[in-house]
């Protein structure tokens, strides 16, 4: 068969009903595929960077032991915030939030 042929054989063979809005649709849709398969690709890639490096210019910040819970709460909040942006998976946060630990808090 021509190259091509099958395809203009199933073209063929699909109704010719379609309008403009159907084809703006089709459109739209497979702009929504592709931004979700771009997401899904960026969450599972291995090489994604989630260095401690690239939290602390996210903004992650050293916690020291206070014995305010409001500061406690806001740094979990910030630090979450950063992991989230990051794509950093959760068997990854509990070591990189510790790292930024510093005096008391590493007695935590």
């Amino acid at each position: 068969m021509a190259r091509g042929g099958k395809q203009r054989r199933l073209q063929a063979e699909l109704p010719k009903t379609h309008n403009a809005h159907d084809t703006e649709d089709a459109r739209e849709t497979k702009k929504f595929a592709a931004a979700i398969a771009s997401a899904l690709q960026m969450q599972h890639n291995p090489n994604k960077d989630h260095s401690i490096e690239r939290a602390t210019k996210l903004g992650a910040k050293v916690f020291t032991c206070t014995s305010d819970p409001a500061m406690v709460e806001d740094w979990m909040d910030k630090i979450e915030k950063v992991f989230d942006v990051m794509g950093c998976p959760n068997d990854k946060r509990l070591g990189l939030a510790t790292f930024l630990f510093e005096e008391g808090a590493n007695d935590w």
